[in-house]
């Protein structure tokens, strides 16, 4: 397995710096095909409207692999809720959510899309 040790932010682009570890796997996100199609063609934030499913625990910050509708992995991020917090509003759109929660589950710029 791999280890994602850090991922930083440089505008539009990620750098991750990825390191064999006999490591658990990083908690997933799991977003439903139009999700998926979004964040692969058009690279943007995913948002809690495309989430229908969040694994484990982790805090906002936490490095999070995102899971299509079958299970396969193909990007990782920076999340920015935790995952309570992210259960309570995945499905909602943008409008729906409370004040001052962040719009973006991951952000474009700390959103990494795996070669296919």
């Amino acid at each position: 397995g791999a280890r994602v040790e850090e991922i930083k932010s440089y505008g539009a682009r990620c750098a991750v710096s990825v390191t064999p570890a006999n490591t658990k796997r990083l908690a997933p996100i799991a977003v439903d095909a139009g999700a998926r199609r979004a964040l692969e063609e058009r690279r943007v934030s995913l948002l809690p409207a495309g989430v229908n499913g969040v694994d484990g625990k982790f805090e906002a910050g936490a490095a999070v692999e995102v899971v299509d509708p079958d299970g396969a992995v193909f990007a990782k991020g920076i999340v920015r809720h935790d995952a309570a917090q992210l259960r309570a509003i995945l499905g909602s759109r943008t409008s729906e959510l409370p004040e001052g929660v962040p719009h973006e589950v991951i952000h474009a710029d700390d959103l990494v899309v795996l070669p296919r």
